[in-house]
């Protein structure tokens, strides 16, 4: 998810899974979704048992500016794949459909109203943004509205040695390393793949349902700039 701001409601919520609660949502750029998001999104439905997933594609984060190189439409449509048949998920253009720039905190305060104050809200977000965290928009009211599930990504430990270097609550310090999601980090790149697709590879952390969107509408080709 970006750092973004809030005129659009949020999209009505998927059907619940059975025996769940509260809501877990994933955001990104997913440029493009890979096989690494899906697993991420069942380990994360296995330890939270959350009633929905909402996956939320970003228009643009204001940390990295006209970051993304295929289109909304397409991001969002590659999301409806890679992430198809699994309980309770659901993609969401909340963000997308937004003013650009967006911050999460908008995102967070539209869904905690929707869910209401007793209802779980859980943020998964990598360990190599975390060292960003500062810069947040509104990061203290942030953090107060939801629970910050941190997922480990190669080269960037999550310990409480990066936590204090944050400027941050010690409270929620303490939350962030509770609720860590202790799976194994893996070396998938979004980067790499493109640079693969760019090649003319065919990378096998792309589901084929959104390998074949991609060869069809021509995304990720070496004249788009792609090294």
């Amino acid at each position: 998810m970006s750092a973004r701001h809030a005129d659009a409601d949020p999209s009505p919520p998927p059907p619940a899974a059975p025996g769940g609660r509260g809501l877990c949502v994933l955001g990104g750029s997913f440029d493009p979704p890979h096989r690494s998001h899906r697993r991420l999104v069942e380990a994360a439905i296995a330890r939270l048992r959350p009633a929905r997933v909402l996956i939320v594609p970003c228009a643009q984060n204001p940390l990295k500016p006209s970051s993304t190189l295929a289109s909304a439409a397409d991001r969002l449509a590659m999301c409806e794949l890679a992430f198809r048949g699994l309980s309770g998920v659901a993609v969401s253009p909340l963000e997308i459909e937004r003013r650009a720039p967006s911050y999460t905190i908008d995102t967070v305060r539209a869904l905690r109203a929707q869910l209401g104050l007793d209802e779980p809200l859980w943020l998964l977000c990598g360990s190599d943004v975390l060292p960003e965290l500062d810069r947040w928009h509104e990061q203290h009211s942030l953090l107060e509205l939801v629970t910050l599930v941190v997922f480990p990504r190669l080269g960037a430990p999550l310990d409480a040695r990066v936590l204090d270097r944050l400027a941050i609550r010690r409270k929620h310090k303490d939350e962030i390393l509770a609720n860590a999601l202790r799976i194994e980090p893996d070396a998938v790149s979004a980067t790499a793949i493109r640079a693969a697709l760019a090649r003319g590879e065919s990378p096998a952390e792309l589901m084929p349902e959104v390998l074949a969107y991609v060869r069809s509408h021509g995304l990720y080709r070496a004249s788009s700039g792609v090294a």
